[in-house]
């Protein structure tokens, strides 16, 4: 049965909304840009065009994976944040808005976006804080430290899709460990992160999408 984009978008809001899901038209708009292929934008301006078929299915089932409360970013397998485009697994924590106040913060400290400066990004996850300070700081070298082999993945691919493989290593270690530093080759300049935060009694009262993220990356223990 065909629809218009308008009309899927008002029964998947309507949807989501009655679950208690706050970005339910976000959502919609987002779910349905990705099954068709075209900027979010597209399906603000084209609300008229007829969609059939299999592209009706395929959206159905992720708005059946969506009212199940996983997150968007695992759906689609992307965020943007800071103006790339990174990719995102359930192994990795998805890169937030708030967390571009890093970036901006560190670049303050580096005024000199011409000079040769070493950052290290501990929990580096899917690579956003390094990557994005390396998108501006055209001569900075880094090293993304993660405790996950998986998340060390991730991000590595998304260096390499951003061309900035060469310009960045990532390494396996845990920062709690006596001498994790031996495997880092520094001085450094900068060092950002975005750590584990969430006290471990407060783990159960985080939403289902946070709660469907990497517990390594959120659970800072006592």
């Amino acid at each position: 049965m065909s629809r218009t984009i308008q009309t899927l978008v008002h029964e998947t809001t309507e949807r989501l909304r009655a679950i208690g899901i706050d970005s339910a038209r976000l959502d919609a708009q987002i779910l349905l840009a990705h099954v068709l292929d075209v900027p979010r934008e597209n399906i603000l301006r084209d609300g008229h065009l007829v969609i059939e078929g299999a592209l009706i299915d395929a959206f159905e089932r992720l708005v059946a994976e969506r009212a199940q409360r996983r997150p968007i970013s695992h759906l689609i397998g992307h965020r943007e944040f800071w103006s790339l485009d990174l990719e995102v697994t359930p192994d990795t924590l998805d890169p937030r808005a708030d967390s571009e106040t890093v970036v901006d913060a560190a670049l303050r400290l580096l005024p000199d976006r011409g000079a040769p400066a070493r950052i290290l990004d501990l929990g580096t996850g899917t690579g956003a804080l390094l990557l994005a300070l390396l998108t501006e700081l055209p001569y900075a070298t880094g090293i993304g430290f993660d405790k996950s082999e998986a998340a060390l993945q991730v991000a590595q691919r998304n260096a390499e899709r951003l061309r900035l493989a060469g310009r960045a290593q990532f390494v396996a270690g845990d920062w709690t460990r006596p001498q994790w530093t031996a495997a880092l080759d520094g001085p450094f300049h900068l060092i950002v992160s975005n750590p584990p935060y969430i006290p471990t009694r407060d783990m159960a009262l985080l939403q289902p999408e946070v709660r469907a993220e990497p517990h390594l990356a959120l659970d800072g223990g006592q």
